[in-house]
């Protein structure tokens, strides 16, 4: 992770630190080559979000055992292809309250038809 990308990363888990617990943002988040990745996790009363956000065009983030990567610009999740991705793109992967979620560039992405 690269210094303006962990400076971000730190900012937001202070930004986040009233008003209910944090919660450990992902069991591992790593950038890979030129990639950005910043986290977020809370907890308030039952319910609880982790998110995670990449870009770039080699990236790898790790959130609680799920495993997201871009490489060449194609998208992964779990070793199952979610189609291709720009550079510029934005991916975020979202679990609240157990219902996961990936979107790219704010829209969801479904899994890659086979073929």
């Amino acid at each position: 992770m690269n210094s303006r990308s962990m400076a971000a990363f730190l900012v937001l888990q202070l930004l986040l630190a009233g008003g209910s617990e944090p919660l450990p943002a992902a069991t591992s988040v790593q950038a890979h080559g030129e990639g950005s990745v910043l986290s977020k996790g809370r907890r308030s009363g039952s319910s609880s979000s982790v998110e995670a956000m990449v870009s770039g065009g080699n990236a790898r983030i790790d959130v609680n055992g799920d495993h997201v990567e871009i490489k060449g610009g194609r998208l992964m999740l779990n070793g199952v292809s979610y189609g291709r991705v720009h550079e510029r793109s934005t991916v975020i992967y979202r679990v609240v309250d157990g219902e996961k979620t990936l979107l790219v560039d704010g829209r969801v992405r479904r899994p890659a038809k086979p073929g």
